[in-house]
């Protein structure tokens, strides 16, 4: 898995040096901060119109080219579990348009992100019989991916004890085992589909349109 996002890196990199060389016909050659910095721009210029990044595994996983255990999708966004979870009904919840940081993305597609966000809340939450977690969105630092995403993360239960609070608790990520992520998967697709019914024990209603589960 670390190695396919490590092959996605360098290709990305090579498609910045190649920017670099500057063209036969563009007069005289740019200095090297002057090409580093056009290149730069270019790359990033395409990042911030939200096109397609061809080395970028979530956008694989939009054009159903990389597999993935999706919850909830629908024109503008998709959700998923990560692959090595840090807890069970670890999900991600990305834009299908590829932008790599949250001052990126147009304003229309942040608030509708604001929206589908709280209903996976509550659907993860009644799934799991967990309403307490981890809502986090590493931009740059950390951020293994370049495509945003925000990782939903159930707390841990504890039998015999009440949620923990004001502390982390660290464990190994493992990978997903097929059976128990298949039916975490549908609980979810359950808890939201009763929601979009108006079923679901809520304090509050969805609005603005509906997904596909």
């Amino acid at each position: 898995m670390t190695s396919h996002f490590i092959d996605r890196f360098a290709r990305r990199a090579q498609d910045i040096s190649r920017h670099q060389q500057p063209s036969p016909s563009s007069g005289a050659p740019l200095g090297p901060a002057s090409a580093a910095t056009s290149s730069r721009e270019q790359v990033e210029q395409r990042e911030l119109a939200g096109e397609r990044d061809d080395d970028c595994a979530f956008c694989g996983i939009v054009a159903h080219e990389e597999p993935a255990r999706k919850v909830y999708e629908d024109d503008l966004c998709i959700a998923f579990f990560d692959i090595y979870p840090i807890r069970p009904a670890h999900t991600l919840l990305i834009p299908k348009a590829h932008y790599e940081r949250v001052p990126h993305l147009p304003d229309d597609l942040s608030a509708h992100l604001g929206r589908i966000m709280p209903r996976l809340c509550r659907a993860l939450g009644r799934a799991m019989e967990q309403p307490d977690m981890n809502i986090v969105s590493n931009q740059g630092y950390a951020q293994v991916v370049p495509h945003i995403h925000f990782h939903l993360v159930p707390a841990p239960r504890r039998a015999g004890h009440a949620p923990r609070r004001g502390g982390l608790a660290f464990q190994n990520r493992e990978e997903l085992d097929d059976e128990t992520a298949d039916l975490l998967a549908q609980r979810i697709r359950d808890e939201l589909a009763k929601e979009a019914e108006g079923t679901a024990d809520q304090t509050s209603s969805p609005q603005n349109g509906r997904g596909r589960l």
